[in-house]
């Protein structure tokens, strides 16, 4: 068994390297040409978009630098978005990268699809976009409607707050988080549940 470990591994690296090579437009990585075409018809994607609506780019991978090697795409926000290893930070500063992206391209190598699918934060991040290109290496998706940009999404209760008409002010008061509960509950009180006005 302690043999077969390094001949697998040998023999994948032969492999890559009779079928992969450098080239230029990829920034001198070794990739397959079939690689090189569909990570070129990705670039064209996200800077049509760029171009047509002034969106934004981001690349959703578990680990990687296509952010800073090819332009046109929003800067890394995280190393490693890998569950034990990333922090709440970095996937909280990945997830605001999302919510204000209009085109994310997603890796479709096993380690990524295997991890960040299984994510459920990074899954409803992605219910705000559709699939417009699925290759071997790749997929690009993009926003089925764009973010609001005037400001970020209000919390649920600021949001009923404003409902009611009222303006979210340092000097109202606020009540409890039962008396607000309780007011949400009744349907008969019309009332917004956080200054009970």
């Amino acid at each position: 068994m302690a043999a077969v470990g390094p001949k697998a591994e040998l023999s994948g690296l032969y492999h890559a390297w009779r079928t992969t090579a450098p080239s230029r437009e990829m920034t001198n990585l070794w990739v397959s040409p079939a690689e090189r075409s569909e990570w070129a018809h990705v670039l064209g994607i996200a800077q049509a978009e760029r171009e047509q609506t002034g969106g934004a780019a981001t690349v959703l991978d578990v680990e990687g630098g296509a952010e800073l090697l090819f332009p046109g795409f929003e800067m890394p926000v995280s190393l490693y978005l890998v569950p034990g290893l990333a922090t709440q930070t970095d996937v909280t500063r990945k997830l605001t990268q999302l919510s204000d992206a209009s085109v994310v391209v997603i890796p479709t190598t096993p380690l990524d699809n295997t991890m960040l699918s299984n994510w459920l934060a990074f899954r409803r991040a992605l219910d705000q976009y559709r699939m417009v290109w699925k290759g071997d290496s790749f997929e690009v998706c993009r926003r089925t409607r764009m973010p609001h940009r005037a400001g970020r999404a209000l919390p649920h209760a600021a949001r009923e707050h404003r409902a009611f008409g009222h303006r979210a002010s340092a000097n109202r008061a606020r009540c409890s988080a039962a008396a607000r509960a309780t007011a949400l509950r009744s349907t008969a009180s019309a009332t917004c549940g956080r200054c009970a006005t």
